[in-house]
C-alpha cells in the first residue's frame, strides 16, 4: 500500500485504545486512550510520530482544513492545532460536551452539544459566532442530536432524536423550517445543496426541499436505518440495518 509499514497497525492497537482516527496525506490523527489521555500524529511514510499532545479523551473525528486540526476533547473543549508540529492556536471552552465532529463550513466550525444546543465559531481564532438552543416539541425539551449537522454555503441541517429534521441559517443561527419524521433520527443528514435527506428509525428515507423545507419524496425500505444517507451522484445509497444496500434515484 503505497510503500506504508503494514505492522503500524496492528502495533498501535495492541498498544492503545484509539478514538476519532483521521487521515490527511501521509498524516493519521488519533486521541488515545481513557487513562493516559493524548492526542497524537503519526506519519505513516516516516513510520514515527510526528507529535504527541495532552489533551482529555478525544472520541469524535478531528476536522482537517488545510494546515490545521480541529479537535473535540471530553473535557468540553475546541482546540485548533498546527498540523505541523501540534502546537495550540487557541481553545475554547463550551458548557456541554460537544457530541460529536464539528463540521467545516465557509470559515466556520459548526456543532452540536450533548445539551441541544447548536454552535457556530470562527476557525481562525476560535470566537463564537453564535449559539442556540434546539426547539422544543411535545416529545422532548429542549431536543437533542448526537450526531453531526450537514451544511450547505448558507444552510445548516439537524437530526433529532425526537425525530425532527431542522434547517439554520448559517449567519446568524435563525431557524428556517421543521420537518416532523415522526421517529427517532440517529443519523446525520445528507444535502447536495438543493436536497436534504433523513434516515429515520422507522425505516423512511425522507427527500426535502432544502430551502422550503417540504416534503419532496419519502421512501419506506422496511427496517431500520441508522446510517447517514450518502449521496453519489445522482443516486441516494442508504443502508439498512438488517444489512440491506438501497440504491434510490
Amino acid at each position: 500500500m503505497n510503500g506504508y509499514p503494514a505492522v503500524f497497525l496492528n502495533v498501535i492497537e495492541r498498544r492503545f485504545h484509539l478514538f476519532g482516527l483521521t487521515l490527511a496525506d501521509s498524516t493519521i490523527y488519533f486521541g488515545v486512550g481513557q487513562t493516559k489521555k493524548s492526542f497524537r500524529a503519526y506519519d505513516i511514510r516516516k513510520g514515527r510520530y510526528d507529535w504527541t499532545l495532552k489533551l482529555a479523551a478525544v472520541e469524535s473525528a478531528p476536522v482537517v482544513e488545510g494546515e490545521h486540526i480541529y479537535v473535540a476533547d471530553r473535557s468540553r473543549r475546541l482546540t485548533c492545532l498546527k498540523r505541523k508540529d501540534g502546537s495550540v492556536l487557541w481553545q475554547s471552552k463550551d458548557g456541554s460536551t460537544i457530541r460529536d465532529a464539528p463540521i467545516a463550513a465557509a470559515g466556520n466550525l459548526v456543532y452540536l452539544h450533548q445539551n441541544g444546543n447548536l454552535t457556530s465559531r470562527r476557525m481562525d481564532t476560535g470566537a463564537l459566532n453564535w449559539t442556540v438552543t434546539l426547539p422544543s416539541n411535545l416529545r422532548a425539551s429542549p431536543q437533542k442530536s448526537y450526531t453531526s449537522p450537514a451544511t450547505t454555503e448558507d444552510q445548516i441541517f439537524v437530526t433529532t432524536l425526537s425525530g425532527q429534521l431542522l434547517a439554520y441559517g448559517s449567519e446568524h443561527g435563525n431557524i428556517l423550517w421543521s420537518y416532523d419524521c415522526g421517529s427517532p433520527i440517529y443519523a446525520p443528514p445528507s444535502s447536495d445543496g438543493s436536497l436534504v435527506f433523513a434516515t429515520a428509525s422507522s425505516g423512511t428515507v425522507y427527500c426535502l426541499n432544502a430551502e422550503a423545507g417540504t416534503l419532496v419524496w419519502s421512501y419506506h425500505v422496511g427496517s431500520v436505518i441508522s446510517t447517514a444517507p450518502v449521496i453519489a451522484g445522482t443516486r441516494l445509497v442508504v443502508t439498512a440495518n438488517r444489512g440491506d444496500i438501497i440504491l434510490l434515484d
